[in-house]
């Protein structure tokens, strides 16, 4: 959908810190990923634009545990130059989703041939 995006990531022992939860670095990957994924559905790919991410801030609000943890990401506010978008992580075990991370980030949308 135009604006927005779902990225999951499954549980595996690379990806959780030292008391089984999903590692704070997982959960920071996942979140910049759906973030600049949903703001790059917004930009013009056939002029060669592209999106890097400028800056997030992220909060962590419950342990991430279960079997995966699913990020989902909207634009809040597009623009020419910037983007800023919501991310909200949510973990998934006994089939009930729990929110466990929030986030806001700021996507820089680059043009043609821009370094």
């Amino acid at each position: 959908t135009p604006g927005k995006a779902v990225m999951s990531l499954e549980r595996r022992d690379e990806v959780l810190q030292q008391h089984g939860f999903f590692h704070g670095g997982a959960v920071a990957f996942l979140v910049d990923n759906a973030a600049t994924t949903a703001a790059g559905t917004l930009v013009d790919r056939s002029a060669g634009s592209s999106v890097l991410t400028a800056e997030y801030k992220l909060n962590f609000i419950a342990p991430a545990r279960g079997a995966k943890i699913v990020c989902e990401a909207s634009v809040l506010k597009p623009g020419r130059r910037m983007s800023v978008v919501e991310a909200k992580v949510f973990s998934h075990e006994g089939g009930e989703p729990k929110l466990c991370a929030v986030a806001l980030a700021t996507i820089a949308i680059t043009e043609a041939n821009a370094s």
